[in-house]
C-alpha cells in the first residue's frame, strides 16, 4: 500500500488515540514555604469515575468532533449538551473502548470524513484488539478505510496525539477541574460536569500543531527515529507458518454483529 497508489493526500491520514480522564483530577505543583508542614490541594474525591475519551486529528490538524464513553448501561443525553458540537457519546458498562464500541466509532469517523472506496483515508491507530476485530474490519474495508497498526510499545513516540496533544489536553483538564471544585466549594465532581470540564480544556489543547512533522508522518521521514527504537516491538513479534495462518483462517470461531451496532446512527 503506498500513498501515491491509494490517491490519500495528507489531509486524509488520521490518527485515532483514545485516554482516559477521571472525575478526581490530579492535583497540581504547589509552591510553598520553606519547612511548612502542612501543604494540600483540594480533590473532588478519594475515588472517582473514568471516563474514554477518543479523539482524532489529520494530517494539517483538523479534528474530527471528539467521542467519550461513559461509564453507564443506559444512554442519558444530558451529558452530552455541554461537549463540543459533533460530539459522540457512547455508554457501556466498562467506560472502555470495546471491540462493538469501536465499531460504532467508526461509523461516527465515516460520517464525519466521508470516506469511501473511492476517497479512501488512511487511519493509523494503535494495535489493541479492539481495534482488529472481524465486524471494524469489515466495515473499514467496505468503507475506504485503510487501518495501519503502529509497532507495539512505540507508540508514545509514533502517534501524533500521544506526543503533542493529550499530555497538553490533561494538564488543561486538571486546571479545569480545580477551578470548578474553588468556585463550588463542598461539591464533587460527577459525571454531569464532564462535559462542560472537557470543551473548556479541548478548545486549548485542540490548537497544539506540528504532531505529525515531530513524528515523521507529513512531511514523510523514514530516519526521524533510530532503527534500536523498534526493538521493542520486535519482543512480541510473532511469526506464523504457512500451517498456522490456513488453520487460523479457516478454524475462527464465527462472529456476529449485534443488533445495536446494525441499528445504531450517529447522533
Amino acid at each position: 500500500m503506498t500513498l501515491e497508489k491509494e490517491k490519500i493526500d495528507v489531509d486524509r491520514i488520521y490518527n485515532m488515540v483514545e485516554s482516559s480522564l477521571s472525575t478526581v483530577q490530579r492535583p497540581p505543583k504547589i509552591f510553598a514555604k520553606t519547612r511548612k508542614k502542612q501543604v494540600g490541594s483540594i480533590t473532588s474525591a478519594e475515588r472517582g469515575q473514568h471516563i474514554t475519551c477518543v479523539c482524532c486529528m489529520n494530517g494539517i490538524e483538523n479534528f474530527v468532533p471528539p467521542a467519550l464513553i461513559f461509564l453507564r448501561k443506559n444512554r442519558k443525553e444530558e451529558l452530552l449538551d455541554a461537549l463540543p458540537p459533533g460530539s459522540f457519546g457512547l455508554f457501556n458498562e466498562t467506560g472502555w473502548m470495546t471491540a462493538d464500541t469501536f465499531v460504532l466509532w467508526l461509523k461516527h469517523f465515516q460520517n464525519f470524513v466521508k470516506a469511501s472506496l473511492e476517497s479512501k483515508v488512511l487511519l493509523p491507530l494503535d494495535g489493541h484488539s479492539n481495534h482488529k476485530s472481524l465486524n471494524a474490519l469489515t466495515f473499514a474495508k467496505n468503507n475506504g478505510i485503510i487501518m495501519l497498526c503502529f509497532p507495539a510499545h512505540c507508540t508514545h513516540r509514533m502517534q501524533p496525539l500521544d506526543v503533542c496533544f493529550y499530555g497538553p489536553l490533561k494538564t488543561f483538564y486538571n486546571q479545569e477541574c480545580a477551578i470548578w471544585l474553588k468556585n463550588h466549594p463542598g461539591r464533587v465532581i460527577t459525571q454531569n460536569q464532564i462535559g462542560e470540564l472537557f470543551t473548556s480544556a479541548y478548545g486549548k489543547a485542540a490548537t497544539i500543531k506540528n504532531g505529525f512533522l515531530k513524528t515523521g508522518i507529513r512531511p514523510f521521514n523514514t530516519n526521524i527515529f533510530p532503527d534500536d527504537f523498534f526493538e521493542a516491538a520486535e519482543t512480541t513479534d510473532r511469526l506464523l507458518e504457512p500451517s498456522n495462518i490456513e488453520e487460523e483462517t479457516f478454524n475462527r470461531p464465527e462472529t456476529s454483529v449485534s443488533n445495536e451496532i446494525e441499528d445504531s446512527e450517529v447522533f
